[in-house]
């Protein structure tokens, strides 16, 4: 698997925004994994794909997806935290660094603001609350001393660079899932907000799944 990926990563650009994908067959996938795992398929979902290998190296490798009944749309983002917050004591959290946990998460974002600008957002008044894990020795990988955390961290869905389209993640996450394009990131935006469920109650919740890219038909992002 990892001679694949590295093969699939090489192969792709990661300064192209988005990747090509099998419309089609992803959308099979992914209705019938929610389906046989009895997560509710709404108007628009949100999915994750992590690849952790290289986070120490800081680089964007990472896909995130959203889709409906007959649409879908895959970027490339980050569903880790920068290496700035494993390593530079001053802006690391104490408690440790945030990692949000694979599987499916319920109702965890609706529109709100994320530094000044419109993102999906983790509010407490509406959303559940985000289940991961905290880093305690900043070192990458989930130890047996690392602690299982569920509350309102302020993890959110949201863009990076509005006009760059970076390679590295730098301070744009700290455990949030980011889209890499600002472009793209407009997109599940407006995907959303067309929705009826979105046009009938302004905080309408999203639900996302995170996956291991072990779990994921790469191939079907690779034609």
């Amino acid at each position: 698997m990892k001679s694949f990926l590295n093969k699939f990563f090489h192969k792709h650009d990661f300064m192209v925004e988005s990747p090509e994908y099998a419309k089609e067959q992803l959308l099979a996938f992914l209705k019938e994994d929610y389906k046989k795992n009895g997560h509710p398929i709404e108007a628009f979902n949100i999915v994750g794909v992590r690849n952790s290998e290289n986070i120490d190296k800081d680089v964007i490798n990472d896909f995130l997806i959203y889709w409906a009944e007959d649409d879908v749309f895959v970027t490339r983002g980050t569903t880790e935290s920068g290496v700035a917050y494993f390593l530079n004591k001053h802006i690391r959290n104490k408690k440790g660094t945030f990692t949000l946990n694979y599987g499916f998460h319920e109702k965890i974002w609706c529109i709100g603001i994320h530094k000044g600008y419109e993102a999906f957002v983790n509010d407490w008044e509406h959303c559940k609350p985000t289940k991961g894990w905290r880093d305690v020795n900043y070192n990458f990988v989930k130890d047996p001393t690392d602690i299982e955390v569920c509350d309102y961290f302020g993890i959110n869905c949201h863009r990076a660079h509005p006009f760059k389209l970076l390679d590295k993640i730098g301070r744009y996450s700290a455990g949030c899932q980011v889209v890499r394009s600002n472009k793209d990131f407009q997109k599940f935006l407006v995907a959303f907000k067309s929705t009826s469920i979105y046009k009938n109650n302004k905080y309408a919740t999203v639900n996302y799944k995170l996956y291991s890219y072990k779990e994921f038909p790469l191939q079907l992002i690779s034609v």
